[in-house]
């Protein structure tokens, strides 16, 4: 009898060899920022750090200790995306400043229970308060991470890319004449996607370094950090971010004076994305339209009692100057300026 020769794939089997299974397509994705009028996201955004603050002076030199936790809780949404407007309402801005070990109380900010905007780099409160210049500098870390986004914003899992000081420079210090040293820049990497409930959700190693040039006018600042963070792909919103490493500020006064603080910052951001809130607008406020005839007062839709517009002492166009019409139409054509509170951005409407 003839045998016939056995298949190839039984005789590896049986040698105890595995056949290779054909690689799979490596999932792509797009990661970039979006910005959508009316998106809210709840934040809770804590850093904390461990410190030695040296002071020198022409004669003497200091140094001390110091722990310190910053933990803010805000609402935030976006106004409007171009040029960039968002809203925030802080329910918790506080501080626990004091020397290692030693248990402090934290104290409330200038943010604290506060309302403000923020227009690209700079922040302006809404209502009749002033915001502390610690509370104004602080730097924007999720902006760091956002400069992290890859510049081709298409990637692969387990693909990794770089970006340079000028995207840092720009997501973080905009305008301002800051120098960035060459050591900055960032590389991160597309560790995987995986879906949280309904959304899918990309995971991302990082790690940067942000090295500014100190001068008179301005301090040095070198941070090196290094984590994970999460990406809601489809809303194009940060979700999670743990990041951690050394640090280092230094600031120079008059006469030699200098303050060096060397140490190590923990920063952890997390966020909810909230259903969004249309605003009741309908599409007469869409035109910038005035408000229907015989209309007398303009009330906020957030606070009506507190944020009122009587119309009789705007007889004049605010942005031309010129006699408004019967109906409070510009004659020139200038839409009604009176579309949003000017106090806290809720629709208005007609009493």
């Amino acid at each position: 009898m003839r045998l016939r020769p056995l298949p190839i794939s039984f005789v590896l089997c049986l040698a105890g060899a595995v056949l290779p299974r054909p690689a799979a397509a490596e999932e792509s994705v797009v990661l970039k920022r979006l910005l959508a009028k009316g998106t809210r996201v709840e934040v809770e955004d804590r850093r904390r750090s461990q410190s030695t603050i040296l002071y020198r002076t022409r004669h003497d030199k200091v140094g001390v200790g110091e722990e310190k936790l910053v933990v803010q809780r805000y609402v935030e949404e976006v106004r409007r995306a171009r040029p960039e407007l968002l809203w925030r309402e802080y329910s918790v801005s506080t501080e626990a400043k004091g020397r290692p070990r030693e248990r402090v109380e934290p104290v409330r900010t200038s943010l604290h229970g506060q309302r403000v905007f923020l227009e690209a780099f700079g922040m302006r409160p809404d209502g009749a308060f002033e915001i502390e210049k610690e509370d104004r500098e602080r730097l924007r870390l999720e902006r760091l991470v956002y400069a992290l986004l890859p510049p081709q914003e298409t990637v692969r899992v387990r693909e990794s890319w770089t970006v340079g000081p000028e995207p840092l420079k720009r997501a973080l210090f905009g305008p301002l004449a800051v120098i960035l040293q060459k050591e900055s820049g960032g590389k991160a990497t597309l560790r995987s996607l995986k879906k949280e409930g309904n959304r899918q959700v990309a995971v991302l190693r990082v790690r940067t370094r942000l090295r500014t040039e100190v001068r008179a006018d301005f301090p040095g600042v070198d941070l090196n950090l290094k984590g994970e963070v999460k990406w809601a792909v489809t809303e194009g919103l940060l979700l999670e971010a743990n990041l951690a490493g050394p640090m280092t500020f230094t600031s120079l006064g008059k006469d030699r004076e200098r303050m060096d603080i060397q140490g190590n910052l923990a920063w952890t951001y997390r966020a909810k994305i909230l259903a969004v809130e249309r605003a009741q607008a309908d599409e007469r406020r869409e035109r910038g339209a005035p408000p229907p005839p015989g209309t007398r007062v303009l009330v906020c839709t957030l606070h009506p009692k507190e944020h009122r517009i009587e119309l009789r002492h705007y007889p004049m166009c605010p942005l031309c100057g010129q006699p408004l019409d019967p109906d409070r139409a510009c004659p020139r054509g200038d839409p009604f300026p009176f579309q949003y509170c000017p106090h806290d951005g809720a629709p208005l409407q007609p009493e």
